[in-house]
């Protein structure tokens, strides 16, 4: 699972320089012909990006509900032998 959180973390990297490319875009003196087009990528590229951390996050979450379902069980069972 620590590889799946330092996948989000790589997200939330990627996340920031894309919304920092996409503030310099909008606040350039000098658009270049294509702004719009690069905005628009930008803002694709964005929430392509939040998409992934939040499918990331349902499988994080997915983990650890299995986890303790898990070990809920494992106590379940071991408090069933106690008292047999």
């Amino acid at each position: 699972m620590s590889a799946l959180i330092h996948e989000l973390g790589a997200l939330f990297e990627i996340l920031e320089v894309c919304k920092g490319d996409l503030e310099n875009l909008l606040r350039c003196d000098h658009p270049p012909s294509d702004l719009l087009m690069r905005i628009d990528k930008e803002r694709s590229t964005i929430k392509d990006i939040e998409y992934l951390i939040v499918d990331l996050k349902a499988q994080i979450a997915a983990k650890k509900l299995h986890k303790y379902m898990i070990d809920e069980f494992k106590m379940t069972q071991d408090m069933m032998r106690v008292h047999i």
